[in-house]
């Protein structure tokens, strides 16, 4: 667990798994977000990237130029080693460096619910979406919990609104089933994580939700 006394850039930099990510990315749950992505050709934004490997996953999908954005020195770090090609970019999610309407396809994978203001995050992917681009938004149901410092955690409903709120049309709510149980590091993480799992199959219970949304 982070100090108190910490701030949340400390923990990303200091404390958090992003070389655990490279060493073994869940490359079949990347694959199912990124799917719902027309990624050929397009101008992609992979928002809080972490270590980088959705974004090197979906320029090997045909995307036109990828650009990686984290808040985490740390990440970005491990992200440009792997794929010293691609644009990462330190920055704040909810003021995002990226013009408006500049950008076809997004990704953003358990980033947005660590957001200081979820809200405005949501306003600045409206923002630099161009009519008609499409992004996928991953986000937590209201009782999964993480060791980071920040953490929004909302129903269904609510995630929903927010989304809408900031001028986005969800066209498709699907399920993130969550990361393996084999992975987890003791006894309580696996009996959480197989929980989620048996949850999930109940309608709007899901573990994560992943929304692909439009801008109109």
């Amino acid at each position: 667990m982070t100090p108190p006394s910490a701030s949340p850039r400390d923990f990303y930099d200091a404390e958090y798994h992003f070389a655990e990510d490279v060493q073994r990315p869940n490359e079949r749950r990347i694959r199912r977000a990124l799917r719902h992505l027309p990624l050929k050709g397009a101008t992609h934004l992979d928002l809080g990237c972490g270590a980088g490997w959705a974004a090197r996953m979906s320029r090997a999908d045909g995307t036109r130029r990828t650009i990686g954005l984290d808040f985490s020195r740390t990440a970005l770090q491990l992200a440009r080693r792997h794929t010293p090609e691609i644009l990462w970019v330190q920055a704040d999610g909810t003021a995002l460096p990226v013009a408006d309407g500049s950008i076809d396809t997004l990704h953003c994978d358990g980033a947005l619910e660590h957001f200081p203001d979820p809200q405005k995050g949501l306003r600045e992917i409206a923002r630099i979406l161009r009519p008609g681009g499409r992004g996928v938004l991953i986000v937590p149901n209201f009782y999964v919990k993480t060791e980071q410092p920040l953490e929004f955690r909302a129903t269904y409903a609510a995630w929903k609104a927010k989304i809408e709120d900031a001028g986005l049309t969800v066209e498709h709510t699907g399920t993130d089933w969550g990361p393996p149980v084999s992975g987890a590091k003791s006894p309580v993480q696996m009996l959480k994580r197989f929980a989620g799992k048996v949850i999930s199959v109940i309608p709007r219970m899901q573990y994560q939700f992943v929304f692909v949304v439009r801008k109109a």
